[in-house]
């Protein structure tokens, strides 16, 4: 499959060109009646039949706006607009919004929900959960658009949500990870930060914290050694495939001590625009590193958490919630789910060199060492690259290039990035 590959800048303005749109294309209901409550008290009375009607007969000329895209939020917020059009104007954010951000699930304001087009879709993840996807790996076979290798991990992968690859990570690459992960977990980065169990926050490094159970946060955007890792042809080559050819790395961890953390989905805990629409990488730089994975798991209804929000992170933007206790609920409900499908977990060996691509609703975690001996692995969740970490709305950043690819990188950054 050949990707095209972008410049490490947006692509001019005139190519590609934003569409050109209809007065009707150009009204949004739902935000003319988000900006407009009593409109929507009209409608219930029947008054109105519809958001347009209103809008055609008297909203254009009382001024009223026909939509509620923000737009120096959406700029701030979805880089990937202006990354693939150049500048966008007031009206073109809003041009963009009706014409694609809607679908891929980005908010018209920093208070509007997510269209559930985006959302909504029976096969919502990536496109091997759609019923027919044993018949499309057939049928790209068959046309060449596959080779019969890259058709037989895809089938493996439609069938267990797991995938351990055939072929390893380039060795200097893992060398050149590894030591950007020994020089934070020696205290030589001072804007690191590691996830601790017990810990609320994100902690600075420590002289105890080497010995410790922790999760170097987002190494990606601390090193680039790391991103080429994680894009390395080997480990990217299936994810690829799976999305849509351009990858965005939305959030990465490194490991040094594995902690002891049960075995959930990715989705529980991350989430895109589109909730479902990405896949774990795990590479591991070390031998010895221990997979903990429910084979089969993800073909398991969804369980929604702190009520009815697929993810953590929607949860969080929807109001305050309390995480210990909506994950401690979240874990029993789904332990339920496994127990009555008879699905256990089960340790997967991984060598140095050697990358797993998961589902994003398969259980799994990674396996304290079992000896003295640390194990140095990465993990991290690649997304396509039109969609966005939804996390990543509630905090400003930037969106970066590296080579084909792309990745995020924080707005006001406390040191240069290690290279």
């Amino acid at each position: 499959m050949q990707v095209p590959r972008p410049s490490a800048h947006p692509p001019p303005r005139a190519d590609p060109a934003l569409p050109v749109l209809r007065e009707a294309e150009r009204f949004d209901a739902d935000g003319y009646l988000r900006c407009n409550p009593d409109i929507a008290a009209a409608i219930a009375r029947g008054a109105f039949e519809s958001a347009w009607q209103h809008w055609d007969q008297l909203g254009r000329a009382e001024g009223r706006a026909p939509d509620d895209v923000d737009p120096a939020f959406y700029r701030a917020t979805y880089g990937q607009a202006e990354w693939q059009f150049g500048p966008l104007t007031d009206a073109d954010c809003v041009v963009h919004y009706l014409a694609y951000g809607r679908a891929r699930g980005y908010r018209a304001n920093a208070g509007a929900p997510r269209d559930l087009a985006a959302t909504a879709a029976p096969a919502d993840g990536v496109w091997t959960d759609a019923p027919d996807a044993r018949d499309r790996i057939d049928a790209w076979e068959a046309l060449r658009r596959l080779t019969d290798r890259q058709a037989a991990l895809l089938r493996q992968w439609n069938r267990d949500g797991l995938l351990v690859l055939d072929r390893r990570v380039q060795k200097e690459r893992v060398a050149a990870a590894r030591q950007a992960l020994e020089r934070a977990f020696a205290g030589l980065d001072e804007a690191a930060r590691f996830d601790q169990p017990g810990e609320a926050a994100p902690q600075g490094w420590t002289m105890e914290l080497p010995f410790r159970p922790c999760a170097l946060i987002d190494p990606h955007q601390r090193a680039r050694a790391v991103r080429q890792a994680l894009l390395d042809d080997v480990p990217s080559e299936i994810p690829r495939l799976l999305l849509d050819g351009r990858l965005l790395i939305g959030a990465s961890h490194a490991m040094l001590r594995p902690p002891a953390t049960p075995a959930r989905r990715a989705s529980v805990l991350f989430g895109a625009t589109r909730p479902r629409r990405f896949v774990t990488l795990v590479i591991a730089l070390d031998d010895g590193v221990r997979l903990s994975a429910v084979r089969h798991s993800h073909r398991l209804p969804p369980v929604p958490i702190a009520g009815h929000h697929p993810n953590l992170p929607e949860a969080m933007t929807a109001g305050a919630v309390e995480v210990k206790a909506a994950l401690a609920d979240h874990d029993a409900r789904f332990a339920r789910l496994c127990a009555g499908e008879r699905l256990a977990a089960e340790a997967i060996p991984l060598a140095r060199g050697q990358a797993a691509v998961l589902h994003a609703d398969l259980a799994c975690a990674v396996l304290p060492p079992p000896g003295a001996d640390p194990t140095r692995c990465l993990m991290a969740q690649l997304c396509p690259w039109t969609l966005l970490p939804a996390a990543a709305e509630r905090s400003k950043a930037v969106l970066q290039a590296e080579a084909r690819d792309l990745w995020l990188s924080p707005a006001t950054p406390v040191s240069p990035p290690a290279d």
